[in-house]
């Protein structure tokens, strides 16, 4: 062995994650220069902080993750393991 490695990782074949953040053009660098340009929104007659608007939508997409997830695997379970 001539202590040489081969393949992607030092050995394996498994390629590099490729880690792409943009989609349909529109990426992280856009987005932080709209925040720049605007961090004030006008939602409903009121101006609201952008990040105030984001934070709120993701803590409610993950309030509704978990009722459904739990919801999920409640019945799962007990259709699962029915008492007699």
């Amino acid at each position: 062995m001539s202590g040489r490695r081969s393949g992607y990782c030092g050995g394996c074949d498994v390629p590099p994650a490729v880690h792409d953040m943009t989609r349909w053009g529109f990426g992280a660098r856009i987005g932080n220069v709209a925040l720049f340009c605007h961090p004030v929104v006008h939602l409903a007659g009121h101006d609201v902080q952008l990040f105030d608007v984001g934070v709120d939508l993701g803590i409610c997409a993950m309030a509704a993750m978990l009722v459904w997830s739990s919801l999920r695997h409640t019945i799962e379970l007990y259709q699962a393991e029915r008492l007699p």
